[in-house]
């Protein structure tokens, strides 16, 4: 997944969580003994990290569409101004 957001698709890390969400359902539903305890939360240690590492970019991507818009609002205000002295 960490892959696929660095080509920002982000429709496609969507449809990934909801699939690692239902895998992790499914996974839970099961005990786990005790043998595999350590390396379970490993394992769910590295999730963890992941998807923090998702989301930290998945806002950078959300702050840079924001500045984006603050621009495009900003020059369509200019025109709007121009335009109106023009008349």
């Amino acid at each position: 997944m960490l892959a696929i957001a660095e080509t920002e698709d982000w429709s496609r890390i969507s449809h990934l969580e909801e699939e690692q969400y239902r895998l992790l359902d499914a996974f839970f539903k099961k005990p786990v003994s005790e043998q595999e305890a350590s390396e379970v939360a490993e394992g769910i240690r590295f999730i963890l990290d992941c998807n923090c590492t998702l989301m930290a970019k998945g806002k950078q991507q959300y702050e840079a569409i924001g500045q984006s818009l603050q621009k495009i609002t900003t020059g369509r205000k200019a025109m709007d101004a121009y335009h109106a002295v023009q008349k």
